[in-house]
């Protein structure tokens, strides 16, 4: 048996159309803007002992710099369709 594949007819099949150039120098920096904030130089200067609502700074910095960038890239992923 041939595996489903949803077809022009199927009520759910989305139209697929490639990424724009725009699109994709924007994933792109963002990739590069993540790279350099998640950077050892970078990371280092939030290497403290400080506390910030009883977690560490550097742990803080690095789930807060994840999230935005798993956000933003979700938000250029569903603007574009």
């Amino acid at each position: 048996m041939a595996p489903y594949q949803p077809g022009p007819e199927h009520p759910f099949a989305l139209p697929m159309k490639p990424p724009s150039e725009r699109r994709r120098q924007r994933l792109a920096a963002l990739f590069l803007g993540g790279a350099v904030l998640l950077n050892p130089p970078v990371l280092h200067a939030f290497g403290t002992p400080a506390v910030l609502f009883g977690l560490p700074v550097l742990h803080l910095y690095v789930f807060g710099v994840w999230t935005l960038l798993i956000v933003l890239i979700a938000w250029l992923a569903e603007r574009q369709r």
